[in-house]
Parts: structure tokens; C-alpha cells; sequence
């Protein structure tokens, strides 16, 4: 054997060598990676991890070494596993803290509808005096201030009927359907609920600072069990999530009709809806001047490059 062929054969060992060196180095980076996503799986980032170990996973292949058939697969397998394991011990906790939170919630829609079902005791012991004291004073039963204090009384009457009714149901309560064009866009709808006397006052609360534009109602639908409404339109949904990642995130881009006929079906009649939204504010800041801002800013003492 020449020297040319024993240099030639100590190349090839030595790059056999280094192609063993580099398998078992990308064997390892693989085993981590496995062991690092089972580490920091939970209920709530199957997706993002699993993206982060497919990465992982095609960049070793992508160097073109060996990969062990269905190792891949299999570990795609064990963090689905381990996801489910995840889940399962998530929903054992979440229930645990679903049960006081709702006996928390139910005292405090509770007492809620005992101050509300008070407050509209009183308010129609006071219009049916004053209606009484009218009625003395007048010959026409049918003026204009005695017309006003019967629809008071009426309007009071009501408003103390359903703070009862709701006080007699704790499933009770309305399903939300709304969306916010200016802050999300087109054809995206959040769906929720609230138990809240006025749910109103819920959808007031997510228009607060943290959104440049208020939410416009597309629905309110009062029902005896709005949870189960809500789950069900969720479940219907739920591949149109916005956020794939957090479930607790009840934004859907979807059809305001499909939404609706998932709640007809449901809720078992007919629902009013508001298909166009109002969006009036976002509508009116697209027509705004910048010299009126800077014009308007100055006045109130706002700047108008401040966040």
C-alpha cells in the first residue's frame, strides 16, 4: 500500500469519525429537545411547543444526518401525551377553582339582586304614593304626570321582576356577542357571558382604556343557562379562535350569521341580532384632520403624540 492510499484511508476514518461524532452530538441536541418541550408542556402551549420541536427537528434533518425513522413522529406522540396529562391535571385544578369561584360569584350576584329587588321595593312604594297623591289632586286620570308615574311604576314593577327572576336562577344570566373593528378588524367577534343584571355594564367594562375603540352589541341573549350557551358556541368555533394558544381567549373570526344560527340552535328560538356595526367612533377617527387633533389636544390639554 502506497503512502497516497494510507493517507487517503486515514481521511475517510477520520471523517467517518466526525460524521459519528456529529450523529451523536444531533442524537443528543434531539434527546434535549424532547426532554426540554415534556419539561415545558402545559395545558395551554401544545401549539407553540410542538411548533418550537418540529423546528428543532427539521433543522437536524436539514443537515442531511441520519435521523431514526419515526423518531419524529414518536416524539410528536410523547408531548401529545404529555399534553393530555397536562390538560387532565389543569381541568382538576380549574375545577377546583371553578366551584369557589362560582359559590364567590353566586353570593355576590345574590346579594346583587337582593339590593336590586330592595331598590325597586322602595322605588315603587315611592311612585305608588306619589301616584296615589296625584290621582287626590287631579281630575284627569289621565294627565301627563300621572301617564309618566304609571310608566315609572310599571318600569320599577319590571326591573324588580327580574332581579327576583335572577335571584332564583344561578345559571341564569346573558350570552354577548360583539366586536370591535377598530381594535380587531373585520369579522371578529367575542363571545362571552355575564350574569350581571345589566350586561351592559360588561361589555362598558372590556371598552375601557386598554381598547382605542368601545364595542358595539351584536347580540345579548338572555337565557336560564348562558354557560351552557356559551360552551356551545365555543366548542362550534373553536377552530377560528384568534389565539390558538390561550383558550381562555374568546375571540373568533367567523360569520355573524353561522354565530347566530349555532345559538338559535341552542337556545331553542328566534334571536334578534345587529348585523352592520355601529363603530362610530373608529368611523369618525378616520375623518379627523390632524390640525383638528393638535386643535382639539391643545384644548383639552392632551398631547397628541402621547401615548
Amino acid at each position: 500500500m502506497t503512502a497516497a492510499n494510507l493517507a487517503i484511508g486515514s481521511a475517510e476514518q477520520t471523517q467517518d469519525h466526525a460524521g459519528d461524532r456529529l450523529s451523536a452530538l444531533l442524537a443528543l441536541h434531539l434527546a434535549v429537545l424532547r426532554k426540554s418541550a415534556l419539561k415545558r408542556i402545559n395545558a395551554d402551549n401544545f401549539t407553540s411547543v410542538k411548533v418550537e420541536l418540529e423546528r428543532g427537528w427539521e433543522a437536524v434533518e436539514r443537515i442531511r444526518v441520519d435521523v431514526p425513522a419515526g423518531s419524529k413522529e414518536a416524539a410528536g406522540l410523547e408531548l401529545r401525551r404529555a399534553f393530555e396529562d397536562a390538560v387532565r391535571h389543569q381541568l382538576v385544578r380549574e375545577d377546583q377553582a371553578r366551584i369557589k369561584e362560582r359559590i364567590r360569584q353566586e353570593e355576590r350576584l345574590a346579594a346583587e339582586a337582593r339590593k336590586a329587588v330592595e331598590q325597586a321595593e322602595r322605588d315603587q312604594r315611592a311612585l305608588k304614593q306619589a301616584l296615589e297623591i296625584a290621582l287626590r289632586q287631579t281630575a284627569n286620570e289621565h294627565s301627563v304626570e300621572i301617564e309618566e308615574l304609571r310608566q315609572r311604576l310599571a318600569e320599577a314593577e319590571s326591573r324588580g321582576a327580574r332581579a327576583l327572576s335572577m335571584a332564583q336562577q344561578t345559571k341564569a344570566g346573558h350570552v354577548y356577542i360583539i366586536s370591535n373593528i377598530g381594535s380587531l378588524g373585520e369579522g371578529v367577534f367575542k363571545i362571552g357571558m355575564t350574569r350581571r343584571l345589566d350586561p351592559l355594564d360588561r361589555v362598558w367594562e372590556l371598552s375601557d382604556a386598554s381598547v382605542p375603540f368601545p364595542f358595539d352589541v351584536h347580540a345579548l341573549v338572555q337565557c336560564k343557562d348562558a354557560p351552557a350557551l356559551e360552551h356551545a358556541l365555543h366548542t362550534a368555533f373553536n377552530h377560528q379562535r384568534l389565539n390558538k394558544v390561550n383558550l381562555r381567549k374568546e375571540f373568533f373570526r367567523a360569520d355573524l350569521a353561522a354565530i347566530m344560527q349555532v345559538v338559535e340552535r341552542t337556545h331553542g328560538s328566534l334571536v334578534e341580532y345587529q348585523i352592520a356595526p355601529e363603530a362610530a367612533e373608529f368611523i369618525a377617527s378616520r375623518d379627523v384632520k390632524d390640525e383638528d387633533l393638535d386643535y382639539a389636544a391643545a384644548l383639552t390639554g392632551e398631547s397628541a403624540t402621547d401615548e
